[in-house]
């Protein structure tokens, strides 16, 4: 069965990034931040702005989630950083101590009780090394989940009930159930395989009608999948490695997508056109939600 949907996938930034990961919609100012990972860059675009704001960390930049006061709080390297736009600068606030040391922070999301939910990848991309942690909601560091090889996701369903994740080398997507209040998880179990063909599950979201969407790694498309399982569209995308998406938009109705550049690194632009690397959107008649913000312990605030 075609599940192809027929939409505008536009140009939304030339950003050129090797490894663009994590777009996170924040309605203050319209604007989107995402991170290119091996380059430690975290960067925002307002409406307003014709080229994106660009913060340098010491580290790989993981993956970001929202603060209040329009801060924002990265996972990078073996590290968790918050990171000002407004005052153009960052602050470690504290080492992943729990991170095996063949691995770094690769991707995350908050949850509806306000924890930032990360989890890791092996550097070698060989060994099942890799976790997933928590930290915030008031509470400090933890582990959630492991082994992995890739982690990627997560993200939760409209009621706080469902998590959904990806062992991105395994081609599997999970689920589990999730203690919103108390943050913890039940016991995965395959929400979806990915066929080779179609790629790499990566990144991913929930919309408005708890479907979820994912990002194909080698696959140029997003899949958006019922909450039983079920392809219920395609979208081809002009990327060979998208790597996740948000949605955004005043009506929360555009969906921006981020990608990754070959192997060999970024390519020269020749032209306007769309480019590994770039960050591409459409519009899309099923809206997202915003995701919450990050409650720092005490002491961290």
């Amino acid at each position: 069965m075609d599940h192809s949907a027929s939409v505008d996938v536009v140009l939304h930034c030339p950003a050129g990034n090797v490894l663009g990961e994590g777009p996170l919609w924040v309605p203050e100012g319209e604007a989107l931040v995402w991170v290119d990972i091996p380059r430690g860059r975290v960067m925002r675009l307002a409406a307003s702005e014709s080229e994106p704001r660009i913060l340098q960390l010491p580290e790989p930049a993981g993956c970001v989630a929202r603060l209040r006061g329009g801060e924002f709080l990265v996972a990078g390297g073996r590290s968790l950083y918050r990171v000002s736009f407004a005052r153009r600068d960052h602050q470690k606030v504290l080492a992943v101590g729990l991170m095996d040391p063949s691995t770094i922070a690769n991707d995350g999301a908050a949850d509806p009780g306000g924890r930032f939910v990360f989890g890791s990848k092996h550097i070698e991309h060989s060994e099942p090394r890799a976790a997933a942690f928590s930290f915030g909601g008031g509470a400090g560091l933890r582990e959630v989940h492991a082994p992995f090889t890739v982690f990627n996701g997560p993200a939760f369903s409209r009621g706080g009930d469902r998590i959904y994740f990806a062992d991105t080398l395994e081609g599997l997507i999970f689920r589990a159930t999730y203690d919103a209040t108390a943050g913890r998880m039940g016991e995965p179990e395959v929400f979806v395989r990915v066929p080779a063909a179609a790629g790499y599950p990566d990144g991913m979201a929930v919309d408005s009608e708890d479907c979820l969407w994912n990002a194909h790694w080698d696959g140029s498309r997003l899949t958006r999948y019922s909450p039983d399982g079920i392809v219920e569209r395609v979208v081809e995308l002009p990327v060979t490695r998208p790597t996740a998406l948000c949605f955004g938009g005043a009506d929360l109705r555009t969906v921006f997508v981020t990608s990754a550049a070959p192997d060999d690194g970024v390519p020269e632009r020749e032209g306007d056109g769309i480019f590994d690397g770039d960050i591409v959107r459409f519009r899309t008649d099923v809206p997202g939600v915003v995701e919450p913000l990050v409650r720092l312990p005490a002491g961290e605030h």
